[in-house]
């Protein structure tokens, strides 16, 4: 995730707070809401376009991508040849998952990502050189009362959202009791999902120098970078 990090340079850790509470908050309300896997497809039957007009965000995802690669080329220096394997892993990750999805092994292979995103997470917090960066970060970026304003707009969409997310409703429909709906999204949620936000900032740091400055990442970063982004 890429906006929490924009929000703790602009507002905070103020910012932060209004982005990752109503996101959890509503992403997991959503198992609760809808009490049944009939209750999700009815939702979907009813309301095709507006599920399909929000799925139009995928645009937005592309755009982050071709951008990550030009990020990427500025903050750490590449050569071709590893240009060319940076975008070898993307399609290796992308050919993953495709057949994950086909032998029905989705589950499996978010369960390893997960974990590995959980690996790295954990080694932000035992690794000595990345305190003094983060201590500086925060220092420099205080809360922001503006950030205030956020809060209608974060707490009106992420409430909302959720409902008009295909995967959300395939997820919920996986789940065809409403105990299993609610604890799967609570633990998936509060638990799991939460915890990568936590994740975005300890990274966010290392990224917003090289994006603000302009900078080349340094010995510290590089490695960091390359594997939160991955």
């Amino acid at each position: 995730m890429f906006m929490p990090a924009l929000l703790l340079r602009d507002f905070g850790w103020l910012g932060y707070l209004v982005f990752a509470i109503p996101n959890v908050l509503g992403a997991a309300a959503m198992g609760w809401v809808l009490t049944s896997r009939k209750q999700s497809e009815d939702f979907v039957s009813k309301h095709p376009q507006a599920i399909w007009w929000f799925s139009v965000t995928i645009a937005f995802h592309v755009f982050w991508i071709l951008w990550v690669f030009e990020y990427l080329r500025m903050a750490l220096p590449m050569t071709q040849n590893a240009s060319y394997g940076l975008i070898a892993a993307f399609i290796a990750f992308w050919l993953v998952t495709k057949r994950s999805g086909y032998f029905k092994r989705m589950p499996q292979l978010s369960v390893v990502l997960w974990v590995l995103s959980f690996l790295v997470l954990v080694s932000t917090f035992v690794t000595p050189d990345l305190g003094p960066i983060s201590d500086r970060f925060h220092d420099s970026h205080p809360s922001n009362a503006m950030g205030l304003f956020l809060i209608p707009l974060s707490t009106f969409g992420f409430l909302l959202c959720p409902y008009l997310d295909i995967t959300f409703h395939h997820a919920r429909q996986q789940l065809d009791t409403k105990q299993r709906g609610r604890i799967g999204f609570t633990i998936g949620f509060v638990i799991m999902f939460a915890s990568m936000i936590v994740l975005t900032t300890r990274y966010a740091p290392m990224i917003i120098d090289a994006l603000d400055n302009g900078t080349v990442a340094n010995a510290t970063q590089t490695p960091w970078i390359g594997a939160v982004l991955l």
